[in-house]
């Protein structure tokens, strides 16, 4: 389900940028030669098809609101991620951190 409406999505998207602009389809595609296809695959399979199947799996097991408290906690995520692109961490991005790893420490106790 989210695979067709992601694709519907984007083909849509690409039907009014192209009526909306004369040579907007050869900026696209200009611009979608340039892209390394693996790192979108990744993308793909891990943000939408494994996250999706996983939260159904996790919700249909245990309970709903420690499901929902784990899901709030993708964007911690984004701190590693964003050391792997060798991108600036502020302290503050790393103090919300710790604190969110606190309360979530705090639930399974």
């Amino acid at each position: 389900a989210a695979f067709v409406r992601l694709a519907a999505g984007s083909l849509l998207l690409a039907i009014i940028v192209g009526l909306s602009k004369l040579g907007a389809y050869n900026a696209i595609i200009k611009q979608v030669r340039s892209i390394n296809p693996l790192p979108l695959l990744g993308a793909i399979v891990f943000g939408t098809f494994l996250a999706i199947w996983l939260q159904q799996i996790s919700i249909a097991n245990i309970n709903p609101g420690l499901t929902q408290t784990l899901l709030s906690t993708a964007p911690l995520f984004l701190i590693p991620i964003s050391l792997l692109k060798k991108q600036r961490i502020t302290p503050r991005s790393i103090a919300g951190a710790l604190i969110s790893l606190g309360g979530i420490s705090i639930l399974f106790l």
